[in-house]
Formats: structure tokens, C-alpha cells, sequence
């Protein structure tokens, strides 16, 4: 198979990768400001920023990708077979990795003087130097022969027989690990570099989602939300809701709440005002599972089944902010709820003189939304006097 260089190291596809984000959204944008004659600078900011953002999201995705394939071929090179002189189990094993690894797309054993002994793929090429088949390798297997184990070099981009690709190259070293034996070649398609861009390339401007990705970064799914314009997340919390093992994802944010599975499913999702943050526990034994209740800023609470029945709505301002375990009798779990001063819409003096601070004061909360027990109340405590700044006045509760 012939090899043609078409483009510097892999840190380059990274940025021509966010380069091809920036271009596929132009004709958005130039609609977008056509339709609108009264399009502000701050529009034009909003823009620019979520063009940055999708930019940066594709480039890192890109690079851990790479970084994930430099430790995976660091990892292969490593099994005793390849040291070995039994061509068939080398060619077996090669075979099988291939097999299981979508986006590789050949690996090839080359002894020290450049002759290639074994491949994953046809053997025709058995007996021939790598630089006959592959002239635009010669400074990077030059390098790998003179290498110690664990190194990893990486070609220039390369036109491989099923489209772009990288050669990733590292030795095989000896049980001393010293010396050199034979060198792995591995083929990595791009063909993941063109669904990364693509999938980011999909999210038009003003458009949110939730996303969930694996510890190699890759984009598993994405869930878009409702009110997208104004949404933000407060609170993400993964738990285990119905018993059966398996997590479930409960999100609160600014326009939307809704609960759905690992597989980037929603199971069910309510529309609440600002749906802060959830406490989920085992508050009710009339309940199979746990149930959760959604803190809804500046409004009030909302208890919620594992499969999304209300069981009551609560007003007021403030938080149920922790479960608490082992202190009831029969197992079930209580909360703690912090009130909260309300929202003030400019800056106002707080003297927390006792009498006042003690509307404040948190207490234990039931499953049913019942305050079960009070904590002590001190009568000569006091804060000193301060002014609150406005806008966010109803964060400075007492407790």
C-alpha cells in the first residue's frame, strides 16, 4: 500500500478540525444577521463566544482522542508474543486487535533493519522495508530503532487505503527493556476525527445540551433542554432512583428538570420555573426506590417518584440542602432545609438581631415536607450589621 504525506503532526489536524466548526457555521451566522437589522454587539459577542466554545470542545476532543491511541499502541507493543518467533501467534494477535479496534486500520511488525515480518492485514508484504512501502516515514523509524520502550512517535498524516490516517510507531523491546528487538507500526484511521467535528458541527448556535462522555472524552450522547436560550445547569446528580441498579441522571436547570437513563434517554421530564437542585433519599416507605425533591428557586419544593409522580409541592424560599441517614428509628431518611432571606432587587441594610435571624434558622424535614425537629436556637446570637448587595440578597440566609 502507497503512503502520501498531506499534512503536519497530529496537532495540526486538531486545529484545522476546529478551523472546518468555524467555517461550516459561517452561513448561520450570515443568515442569522441578515434576517435581523437590529442585531446588537451583544449578539454579535454571544456569537463570536459559542463559535470559541464548539472550537474548543472539537479540539479537545480530538487531542484526547490521540492521546488515548499513543497509550493504547504503548500498551500493545507490550505482549510477550511480539517478542517471540511463532509468526502465527503474532499474526493472530495482531488479527483479533484489529478485529475489536474500529478505528485501526493495520498494525505491522518490523524487525530492526526496516523488514516488515508480520501483519494484521494481508502478508504480501512480508520481506519488504517499510521505507519502500512508506518513503515519508524515514525520520520517524529512523528515530523509534534508537528509542526506549514506551516512546511513541507519530507520523505525518497520511493517505492510508481507507482515507486519512496516522501511523503511530513505538518499540519492542527485549526483557531488559534496553534493547530494541522490533518496531510496531500501527495505522489509525480519522475517521472518529470526522464524527467528532461533525456531531459539534450539528449544534447550531443557541442550541444546549447535556452531555455525557467517557474517560477517553469521547461524546457518548447529548440531550438537548428545554428554554435552551436561557438555560443553564445548576445541578447534575447521577443516583440510582428506582433500586434497579443502574444510574439515573437527574438534571435541574434555570427552564428544565428531567431525569433520564445512561443510554441518553429521558424517562421523564416536568417543566418547573428554576429548577435548582435535587436531594434525593429514602424519605417515604410508601415509595418503591428513592424520591427526590426539587429545590425550585424562590418558589418552593417538589417531591418527585422514581418514575416522576408528584407526591406534593411545598411553598417557600430556601433549599432542602442534605439528606440525613440513621437517625430515625425506622431507617428512613430526613433533610435538612435551609430558609433563605428573599430576593431583594437593591442593596438594603441586614441587622440580624435574634429575633429576625431566627426565622432563618434550618430545621429537619420529613418525607412528607413536615418540619420534624428544630436545632437549637441561641437567643444572644447576632451577626454584625452589613449591608447585601441586592441582586443576590436571598443568598445570605442565617445557617
Amino acid at each position: 500500500m502507497k503512503y502520501q504525506t498531506i499534512a503536519p503532526h497530529r496537532r495540526l489536524v486538531t486545529k484545522f478540525a476546529a478551523m472546518a466548526v468555524f467555517l461550516s457555521l459561517i452561513p448561520q451566522v450570515v443568515i442569522y444577521l441578515l434576517a435581523s437589522q437590529t442585531t446588537s454587539s451583544v449578539l454579535l459577542e454571544t456569537l463570536r463566544t459559542s463559535l470559541e466554545e464548539k472550537s474548543f470542545l472539537v479540539g479537545a476532543g480530538i487531542d484526547r482522542f490521540f492521546l488515548q491511541r499513543e497509550r493504547d499502541v504503548r500498551i500493545l507493543s507490550q505482549a510477550d508474543v511480539l517478542e517471540g518467533s511463532n509468526l502465527d501467534a503474532i499474526i493472530q494477535y495482531l488479527t483479533e486487535v484489529i478485529e475489536e479496534t474500529p478505528y485501526l486500520d493495520d498494525i505491522d511488525i518490523i524487525d530492526t533493519d526496516g523488514i516488515i515480518v508480520a501483519s494484521s492485514g494481508e502478508q504480501n508484504e512480508r520481506g519488504e522495508h517499510v521505507l519502500t512501502q512508506r518513503p515519508s516515514l524515514e525520520s520517524v523509524f529512523s528515530a523509534v530503532t534508537s528509542a526506549r520502550q514506551g516512546e511513541v512517535f507519530v507520523s505525518h498524516v497520511l493517505d492510508l487505503d481507507k482515507g486519512p490516517g496516522l501511523a503511530f510507531l513505538t518499540p519492542i523491546t527485549d526483557e531488559s527493556n534496553l534493547v530494541v528487538v522490533r518496531i510496531m507500526l500501527v495505522e489509525v484511521n480519522l475517521d472518529i476525527v470526522a464524527s467528532i467535528v461533525a456531531d459539534f458541527d450539528a449544534r447550531v448556535i443557541g442550541d444546549k445540551y447535556v452531555y455525557l462522555v467517557d474517560n477517553d472524552g469521547t461524546l457518548l450522547w447529548s440531550i438537548p433542554v428545554e428554554n435552551a436560550t436561557k438555560e443553564h445547569a445548576d445541578n447534575i446528580n447521577p443516583v440510582d432512583l428506582d433500586g434497579d441498579g443502574k444510574i439515573e441522571i437527574a438534571y435541574s436547570g434555570s427552564k428544565d428538570f428531567f431525569v433520564a437513563n445512561t443510554q441518553g434517554e429521558v424517562i421523564w421530564r416536568r417543566p418547573h420555573e428554576h429548577s435548582q437542585n435535587t436531594t434525593t433519599g429514602r424519605f417515604r416507605d410508601d415509595v418503591d426506590g428513592l424520591t427526590t425533591i426539587l429545590n425550585e428557586k424562590w418558589i418552593g419544593m417538589t417531591c418527585y417518584t422514581p418514575d416522576g409522580r408528584a407526591l406534593w409541592q411545598k411553598p417557600g424560599v430556601g433549599y432542602a440542602r442534605q439528606v440525613v441517614r440513621g437517625w430515625r428509628e425506622d431507617g428512613l431518611d430526613l433533610v435538612i432545609y435551609g430558609p433563605s432571606l428573599k430576593k431583594q432587587h437593591e442593596e438594603v441594610p441586614y441587622d440580624s438581631v435574634p429575633e429576625d435571624t431566627k426565622n432563618y434558622w434550618p430545621f429537619l424535614m420529613d418525607g412528607d415536607g413536615n418540619r420534624v425537629m428544630e436545632f437549637p436556637f441561641k437567643e444572644d446570637y447576632n451577626q454584625p450589621r452589613q449591608k447585601i448587595r441586592g441582586f443576590r440578597a436571598y443568598d445570605y440566609g442565617i445557617g
